[in-house]
């Protein structure tokens, strides 16, 4: 009905995709494709209802006089006033009060914006500080897509500085099949990247230990300003500045303590922080390559060394790509409940295609942050365009990547079923304790005996589901 109405039309390639999430923007080109099919007295709406918006420049040209009509008639709802935040998902709630309001015939926009009787509204006298700090995001976000236009400049700013309004969602839907979508999302990878990065740059320089700590620590808090102090950047954030300050200091900082120390910190103040899905997959993975990721190299490099002499070294090229697979598999491992749970589906195809994307995406961050550092130095302007045009054939050659995997029938298996939820969790477990109980021999065991009770529930549930399909005859 929604294809021959005309109301909905799939993405790019012919496919709808009916289990990805749907935005601001598309909800709202829906909606206005039905609106012109009905008398409701909805007006049009143009550029200067868009106007008093930080980010109306992200709106693209697709939702655009979507976006402007939705505005106009006051059915617009995204929890800011100073942003329209167009390519963020919409809930189930927002959906609603967007449905009741367009049956309703709209809701003047001056409406919505006056204060109720008895209360006055002023400005304050001096700007809070997180409203110039998001005034500057703004400000490098712009500038990064004046001189980056389409997709490229829309996922260097979405990984330098965690604006993704301008992220369309055949970006977002590559990225997460392919297993990426964590490179889109401000974590501890980027948080990593630049600390390394500029401690690696001081310590090139001849700058002291102790102060190339101090140097990079300068860095990671304005960074995390910089990118809303979201929980994972926070969690990341803390855990940075207690290992540099293990340098400064001279000690050696745990990395089980500096986890656990950031999420106290979290959780103090806001016990529902723990519900924040970003949150949870940060602190998964993080957890994964703490506790995993030693043992997974050890036994990686230990199969490599099987039958060679005892003064024999792995070659380089051998080494790297093993351990950059066995990161990417310790990061991921841990967060594969709560992906199956929060997303319903899982990708096969993620511990490959990070290893194709870790080393590219260290790239870009680095790039695409100093160049906003550079960009902000008058005389400095032609080398952060240099940096801006490397990062931009980074970011395409991800794109490329993306759009290449999503593509791939099997890149990812649905897991909506609850047995396949409940078989992951116990599989997990399973080789958990047959680890533990039994070493290496107790985890190829119980790791062949989940694929085998996987097997026989896929068996079972299509036998049992023979029963309840009947395909009728057209009349």
């Amino acid at each position: 009905w929604a294809k021959a109405s005309g109301i909905a039309g799939g993405y790019a390639g012919g496919a709808f995709r009916p289990a990805a999430p749907v935005t601001r923007q598309q909800a709202t080109v829906m909606l206005y494709r039905y609106a012109k099919t009905t008398d409701l007295p909805l007006e049009k709406g143009s550029d200067r209802d868009l106007a008093g918006y930080r980010d109306v420049d992200t709106i693209p040209t697709w939702s655009r006089e979507a976006v402007q009509w939705a505005v106009r008639n006051g059915l617009w709802f995204s929890g800011s006033a100073t942003e329209l935040q167009a390519a963020e998902n919409v809930s189930w709630e927002e959906l609603t009060v967007l449905t009741q309001r367009l049956f309703l015939g709209g809701m003047p926009a001056a409406a919505l914006s006056a204060a109720p009787e008895g209360l006055t509204m002023e400005t304050p006298a001096k700007k809070p500080l997180l409203a110039g700090i998001a005034e500057t995001r703004d400000r490098f976000s712009g500038s990064i897509r004046r001189r980056l236009p389409g997709d490229e400049g829309a996922l260097v700013t979405a990984m330098c500085t965690g604006d993704k309004t301008a992220l369309s969602p055949d970006v977002t839907f590559g990225f997460r099949q392919a297993g990426l979508s964590h490179l889109l999302a401000v974590s501890g990878l980027h948080m990593a990247i630049l600390a390394q990065a500029v401690l690696g740059l001081l310590r090139f320089l001849r700058v002291p230990r102790r102060w190339a700590a101090l140097g990079a620590a300068g860095v990671v808090v304005p960074f995390m300003l910089l990118t809303g102090m979201t929980p994972s950047v926070v969690r990341s954030g803390v855990m940075c500045l207690v290992l540099l300050a293990g340098q400064l200091l001279r000690r050696r900082a745990d990395s089980r303590n500096s986890l656990g120390f950031a999420l106290l910190l979290l959780v103090l103040p806001n016990p529902y922080v723990v519900l924040d899905v970003g949150l949870q997959l940060s602190f998964a993975a993080t957890v994964g390559l703490v506790a995993l990721g030693p043992w997974m190299q050890d036994k990686a490099f230990a199969w490599l060394r099987r039958g060679r002499p005892e003064e024999w070294k792995i070659p380089g090229w051998a080494r790297r790509p093993t351990a950059a697979l066995c990161v990417s598999l310790a990061a991921m491992l841990p967060t594969l409940p709560i992906v199956a749970v929060t997303f319903g589906e899982l990708s096969l195809i993620a511990p490959l295609s990070n290893l194709a994307a870790v080393f590219p995406s260290t790239l870009l961050v680095v790039s695409g942050c100093l160049a906003m550092v550079l960009d902000a130095v008058p005389f400095l302007g032609w080398m952060a365009r240099g940096l801006l045009l490397a990062a931009g054939l980074v970011a395409k050659y991800l794109l490329g990547l993306t759009g290449g995997v999503a593509s791939w029938r099997f890149a990812t298996v649905s897991m909506t079923q609850p047995y396949l939820l409940v078989w992951l969790i116990g599989a997990l477990l399973l080789m958990l304790l047959g680890y533990r109980l039994l070493g290496s021999r107790g985890l190829r065991r119980s790791a062949a005996l989940s694929v085998i009770v996987l097997a026989c529930g896929i068996g079972a549930h299509t036998v049992l589901m023979l029963s309840l399909i009947h395909i009728s005859e057209p009349t």
